[in-house]
């Protein structure tokens, strides 16, 4: 396959995720929220849902918010977690470890190792092995995960006003 081709293929296949990922958060939004809220009080968090006060007189606060996005980004960052997020967000459950090769295209076995162990790590996705013969290794999106979701939407509808401005799909 020509580099061309290939490079259009992954765009197309990008694409389709954040549809997919898009139309799957949209149609759960107040869902995931309500979920996010009982679950967030019945741990004794305080979830807010509210608009953030952008109080940009305060120095301390911007730099704040300028090192706690620099590490959600290190957490997102890379060519492939993006993508097995959305994945993950779509199957609306747990996907096998060869589930998700086959869905991801382009990805080698040790690439969707190293990826999926990093967002385990970070907490992002949960790791399940049951002890069978031959073994199965499940991974499905954990609380933190799903929190993401919100934000994602964000990022979507972000990219989606860019490509109209820009009068095109924005690539």
């Amino acid at each position: 396959m020509r580099a061309i081709d290939r490079a259009a293929n992954i765009h197309g296949l990008r694409a389709d995720l954040v549809g997919e990922l898009s139309n799957t958060i949209r149609s759960a939004r107040v869902r995931d929220a309500d979920f996010m809220a009982c679950r967030a009080q019945l741990a004794g968090e305080v979830f807010v849902s509210e608009e953030r006060e952008w109080n940009c007189e305060d120095p301390k606060k911007r730099l704040e918010w300028a090192e706690a996005t620099t590490e959600a980004l290190r957490v997102l960052e890379g060519k492939w977690k993006i993508v097995i997020i959305c994945q993950l967000f779509a199957a609306k459950g747990p996907l096998r470890f060869s589930d998700l090769e086959k869905l991801i295209d382009g990805i080698n076995q040790k690439m969707l190792i190293q990826q999926l162990k990093q967002l385990e790590k970070d907490g992002i996705l949960r790791r399940t092995v049951y002890p069978q013969v031959p073994p199965k290794v499940e991974y499905e999106l954990c609380d933190m995960g799903y929190a993401l979701g919100p934000s994602m939407q964000a990022l979507i509808e972000w990219a989606e006003m860019r490509r109209r401005r820009a009068g095109g799909d924005g690539y």
